[in-house]
């Protein structure tokens, strides 16, 4: 399988799970033994209104994905 392949399958894979979609999760690269994977900023996640941090659990679905 081809790197284009490759990178096709796993956005493919990351769209198919539903939190990931409603994080808006997006791979944004893939190479060997790596993934760069983000989420844009959305005040519905944030864990910590006077700081704006985004919520641990937000960040720890991004981190599982």
């Amino acid at each position: 399988m081809d790197a284009e392949a490759k990178t096709k399958l796993a956005r493919q894979f990351i769209e198919a799970i539903p939190f990931s979609r409603e994080l808006s999760m997006r791979l944004d690269n893939l190479g060997d033994g790596e993934a760069v994977c983000s989420m844009p900023y959305d005040d519905r996640f944030v864990g910590d209104p006077d700081t704006g941090v985004i919520h641990g659990g937000a960040v720890s679905a991004l981190l599982d994905t």
